[in-house]
């Protein structure tokens, strides 16, 4: 798995915004996005901030995970329940105002 998705599903994973992340670890939101979208890579400084932030080995990054697939789905079933639930909520306060 390449870094930015991993970077990604941690960060999903923690249910993390962006911007939270990358003020912990001392980056731009724009510079962590980049990451995550494997448009440029973390500094071997930034891999360690980032190994420290989320806890994992530095070794981490650099491991080899044959189950690609099911992280991209679990990824994607982590955005499409927080999509249903914001639904929800704007559905709930739709209703209130209507009462």
């Amino acid at each position: 798995m390449k870094i930015g998705l991993k970077l990604l599903q941690l960060r999903k994973q923690f249910r993390f915004s962006q911007e939270y992340v990358a003020d912990e670890i001392g980056i731009s939101k724009t510079t962590l996005r980049k990451w995550e979208a494997a448009e440029s890579i973390p500094t071997f400084d930034n891999l360690n901030k980032l190994s420290q932030f989320y806890n994992v080995k530095m070794t981490y990054w650099f491991e080899e995970n044959n189950d690609v697939e099911s992280d991209e789905v679990l990824l994607h079933l982590n955005d499409l329940l927080d999509q249903v639930k914001q639904l929800i909520c704007e559905i709930r306060e739709k209703q209130t105002k209507m009462v």
